[in-house]
């Protein structure tokens, strides 16, 4: 078992890795488990190497941008306009890189680790959210939307399971 402490000093493991003999190390990034799939390619945890932090990395196969004209190059002006998004409600997005021999891009963003908002309401026994907990993820969403509105960014995929929920109730797009 490989373990790392997280980096708040609370001691704390920040990723485990059990029964693993081997791992990947993509760039500075030590890879840990599939935690989402979307039309682009997989969503893994990850853990930066030096600094201990928890992020997700999302791993782009550049083969299946390339079925789409200039898809490659508008991913990458999207990548350096959302990197310098900075709000509550707006996941963040630290870095990205490419590995031309593995023929993929690495996006690497906050881990959000409540879930979507999906899944919320997939637990629920009526499927529904609560009047006022409804109101406060629409308000939330609105501002990340708004910020990125008055930033000329549109964001064109709001749907629940793109909705992450934190551990605090905190909703970003």
């Amino acid at each position: 078992m490989i373990a790392a402490t997280s980096s708040d000093g609370s001691g704390a493991p920040a990723l485990v890795y059990k029964g693993k003999k081997e791992y990947k190390i993509i760039g500075k990034y030590m890879m840990g488990e599939v935690i989402g799939e979307g039309m682009q390619g997989k969503v893994r945890e990850a853990l930066h190497s030096e600094t201990l932090r928890r992020v997700a990395i999302k791993i782009v196969h550049l083969r299946q941008l390339r079925k789409a004209q200039n898809a490659e190059k508008n991913m990458e002006r999207e990548m350096a306009i959302h990197k310098k998004l900075k709000h509550r409600n707006v996941v963040e997005l630290t870095e990205h890189f490419r590995i031309d021999e593995k023929d993929k891009w690495y996006v690497v963003l906050e881990l959000i680790t409540g879930g979507s908002l999906q899944d919320i309401v997939d637990i629920l026994p009526e499927k529904r959210l609560p009047d006022a907990l409804a109101r406060r993820f629409v308000h939330q969403l609105l501002d990340g939307l708004d910020y990125c509105h008055g930033k000329g960014v549109v964001h064109r995929d709001i749907k629940p399971s793109n909705l992450m929920v934190n551990t605090d109730g905190v909703l970003t797009c």
